[in-house]
């Protein structure tokens, strides 16, 4: 019986403890996300006769289109990969130097007769 006093105070402070942690949390989820600035670079690659696009479009709305090579250029063995690659790479790696995070990546195969997929890498900047 002696023990219920303390036992109770223990509960308390573990439930007050909760919601100031909770409140906490929250307050400093909502204040990182007001200043926070968002990208998206989208990548479009096919395997078919076009070719492929790097669409980055930035806070503001505009967007900046490059090419890409289809993923075989012809009949062969896949030979665009590595190009295609050194491209995006660079492109995220002037973002990233830019203060640009990668915040999520979504990818998709879109049609699986022309070999369309489509990647987006949505970037995060905190200002």
């Amino acid at each position: 019986m002696k023990n219920k006093p303390f036992i109770f105070s223990i509960l308390s402070l573990a439930v007050v403890s909760t919601f100031f942690y909770a409140f906490i949390s929250n307050h400093r989820q909502t204040s990182q996300s007001a200043a926070s600035q968002y990208m998206i670079v989208t990548v479009l690659e096919t395997s078919s006769a076009f070719d492929g696009k790097m669409i980055v479009t930035t806070p503001d709305g505009t967007s900046n289109t490059t090419d890409l090579k289809n993923y075989y250029g012809g009949f062969a063995a896949p030979k665009n990969t590595a190009s295609n690659d050194k491209i995006i790479m660079d492109e995220l790696n002037l973002l990233h130097n830019q203060g640009w995070e990668i915040d999520k990546t979504i990818g998709s195969a879109l049609s699986s007769s022309t070999g369309l997929s489509i990647t987006r890498y949505i970037l995060k900047k905190n200002i």
